[in-house]
């Protein structure tokens, strides 16, 4: 990711409907989990902390994120607990956590196998622990930003299952998000291409008037009820999907997920 897209989401993640609403809809699951206990959790890939920060309220929380730049962001929000560690050579402890929380990440040109680093969750999680995935969706939408943050691939639901499965979970929630900003995405790139050319860097993420910003947060909290209860549109913007390392030995999680 470009240095300047850091700079921007340390500045934005506080208030911003993006970053809002993901967190809310994550914080809904863990807390599902958690049921007044405290959780051991890993935030794989925490960026500059701001979900890392909110996680802090239901357990003992580690974060680990492969640039050095965002490790010193989360430790100017006074986030100790945060080391950089590359995915591809991070060796976990085993069951070492109750819940792994990696979001927008694994889409990264500098996730060499995505499936392998899924793997290495499941080493890391507890039986009956759980992981939570948020991936771009939709190789239809790649564009400008996705060369800002270094979009190696995007998924749809039925790829998504197939990392977590490959890796293996049981798929106990897949839904697509924001299906109205899939919209959105397609017409921006269309505007892209025809105005500026495909190859000009812009990233999504900029400054918006408190208004718009309180619309969007309104529209991504009415999609966020339906995710919650695993109801997926057609089409979205992105995908949240949550995964379950099986509780007794020898079980794969294939057949009860689907995949």
């Amino acid at each position: 990711m470009q240095a300047a897209e850091y700079e921007r989401m340390y500045a934005l993640e506080g208030e911003h409907w993006w970053y809002v609403a993901l967190r809310e809809v994550v914080m809904w699951h863990v807390r599902r989990v958690a049921e007044g206990r405290r959780l051991r959790i890993l935030d794989a890939g925490c960026g500059t902390g701001g979900m890392l920060q909110m996680l802090r309220e239901v357990g003992e929380v580690v974060g680990i994120d492969g640039s050095e730049r965002a490790v010193a962001y989360c430790r100017q929000r006074g986030l100790s607990e945060v080391t950089c560690e590359d995915l591809n050579t991070w060796e976990p402890r085993e069951s070492a956590f109750d819940v792994i929380v990696c979001l927008d990440v694994l889409y990264h040109m500098g996730v060499a196998d995505d499936v392998a680093v899924m793997r290495k969750f499941y080493a890391a999680l507890v039986p009956g622990g759980m992981v939570i995935l948020h991936l771009p969706a939709f190789e239809c939408l790649r564009r400008a930003h996705d060369e800002v943050v270094m979009t190696r691939r995007r998924y749809t639901r039925k790829s998504a299952a197939q990392l977590a499965c490959g890796g293996g979970f049981e798929v106990i929630g897949n839904c697509y998000r924001l299906w109205w900003l899939f919209f959105v995405a397609l017409a921006r790139k269309w505007r892209e291409r025809v105005r500026n050319g495909y190859h000009e860097e812009e990233s999504d993420l900029q400054p918006l008037p408190a208004w718009l910003n309180r619309i969007l947060l309104g529209l991504a909290r009415a999609d966020n009820f339906f995710v919650r209860y695993g109801v997926s549109m057609p089409v979205g913007s992105s995908i949240l999907l949550v995964g379950r390392k099986p509780t007794m030995s020898g079980v794969d999680g294939l057949e009860s997920s689907g995949c």
